[in-house]
């Protein structure tokens, strides 16, 4: 793990120097398992949070049904873990089809290994809203809106009068959406030996995909969540 750990530090400095250094004859299992773990212990950190929230909005919960839920969030916390590696494998179709139109080829195996590794970006920014989180204490949260921390440029631009749409693209861009473009470029550069400006381009779309794939996920919910709130 702790092999692990430093190479993440590294994709922060030098992706591309860091995915040099890897043998392509790497079994491509380890990274994505990595991922998963790393991404479920995360989500089993931000638990007694949640456990917190429902104590204070159901002041009559009992012990009893505080500690079921407690375990239920525990097992959804696994099951975020394992999304971490449907959305690597995601990346490394998107990926594998956009070099193949482009014509140019690099192992599927490979490109499983840079879309594990760059899918930890992501962990990384849960992880952050998660210490963030903790520095605020779990004593002052009082409702749904103590749980949210903005780390991308919604934390700099009110978004309270504005549509889903806004909303949800300002989320998506920040600093670790950036450091997820620059990994899976530093990957495609130096583990997949692609040109360094076809690389760029590949990563930007595979960001852009992903992007589309979100706004699609949040009309979903909101349509679902709609005639609900009508019936109210």
């Amino acid at each position: 793990m702790r092999n692990w750990l430093a190479f993440t530090g590294e994709l922060i400095v030098a992706p591309t120097g860091a995915f040099s250094r890897l043998s392509p004859a790497s079994h491509w299992i380890p990274p994505p398992l990595f991922a998963v773990v790393l991404a479920a212990a995360v989500h089993a950190a931000s638990v007694p949070f949640t456990v917190a929230l429902v104590q204070r909005l159901s002041v009559s919960a009992s012990a009893d049904a505080l500690a079921g839920l407690e375990r239920w969030l525990l097992r959804i916390a696994v099951v975020r873990g394992g999304w971490v590696a449907v959305k690597a494998g995601f990346i490394c179709w998107v990926l594998w089809l956009t070099i193949n139109l482009k014509g140019e080829s690099v192992r599927a195996r490979l490109l499983m290994m840079i879309a594990a590794y760059a899918s930890v970006a992501f962990v990384a920014e849960d992880a952050l809203r998660l210490c963030v989180s903790w520095l605020r204490g779990i004593e002052q949260i009082r409702g749904p809106q103590d749980l949210q921390s903005f780390t991308g440029l919604d934390a700099f631009i009110p978004t309270r009068d504005m549509g889903l749409v806004g909303r949800l693209a300002l989320a998506q861009i920040s600093l670790f959406s950036l450091w997820f473009v620059t990994i899976l470029r530093g990957g495609l550069v130096g583990l997949g030996g692609i040109r360094s400006r076809s690389a760029t381009v590949t990563a930007v779309l595979c960001w852009g995909y992903l992007f589309v794939l979100q706004m699609g996920m949040a009309f979903v919910v909101s349509s679902v969540q709609a005639p609900g709130q009508a019936s109210n």
